[in-house]
């Protein structure tokens, strides 16, 4: 089993500065991941026969897919030539993911607070009547509302 932290920076992760720390996006994560799945590879080329499945949680909603797409478009790319590995990747699997921000993370838990009695109905119907949309990245939410998710 392989552990990535991801994007760099998090975690047991380092970088070469704060530059590069700063700078990715979705996109970077699944170029850098596949880096360091083709160099692990490398390191251990025992391994390479053996099927790959790619797991996470939370926000690996995002990063195992765009994972898996980049290995298949590398494997795709590479697909003719012998000499190039590619790894056999054969599923993932996400618990508990994200996977799309006008439903999950402050749109969930602004629900998921309320249905726990975290904050008081009051607060509640002042969201209701404010119509206040938190989904989003960023956030939708207008300057009403994100004083109610303050005070939240």
């Amino acid at each position: 089993m392989l552990y990535i932290e991801s994007p760099a920076g998090v975690g047991f992760s380092q970088c070469k500065g704060f530059r590069e720390c700063n700078s990715y996006d979705d996109d970077q994560s699944a170029a850098d991941n596949l880096a360091a799945v083709l160099r692990w590879y490398e390191k251990f080329p025992e391994f390479q026969h053996h099927d790959l499945y790619i797991s996470g949680e939370s926000y690996a909603g995002i990063y195992v897919p765009y994972l898996a797409h980049s290995i298949d478009e590398y494997n795709t790319t590479h697909a003719g030539d012998d000499n190039v590995f590619k790894p056999a990747l054969k599923g993932f699997m996400v618990g508990n993911g994200v996977t799309n921000y006008d439903y999950d993370c402050t749109p969930a838990y602004v629900e998921m607070g309320y249905y726990h009695s975290l904050y008081s109905d009051d607060l509640r119907d002042k969201m209701v009547a404010a119509k206040c949309d938190f989904g989003g990245m960023p956030s939708r939410a207008s300057s009403e509302c994100t004083s109610y998710l303050r005070e939240f």
